[in-house]
């Protein structure tokens, strides 16, 4: 099976503790589970940006369902 690199990247203001993640239908993104996602990063001089630290690797030609989520300091999706 062929994979492909995905980064992901999103504008989303949070408050101070959340984080953000993408879930999805694949593996790589935890299979609908928000703490198996694939989490996103940010920084004092891109914020409210979050962007991929490192790529997702995803199968060629198969569809993907994803969608971005906060997370509290728990892990539970805000």
């Amino acid at each position: 099976m062929l994979y492909t690199r995905v980064f992901f990247r999103a504008v989303v203001r949070t408050d101070f503790g959340e984080r953000v993640a993408v879930v999805g239908s694949s593996p790589s993104l935890g299979n609908w589970q928000a703490e198996h996602g694939h989490e996103l990063t940010t920084n004092e001089d891109v914020f409210p940006s979050w962007f991929s630290k490192e790529p997702v690797y995803l199968p060629l030609k198969k569809p993907i369902s994803y969608k971005y989520v906060v997370l509290d300091e728990r892990g539970d999706i805000v």
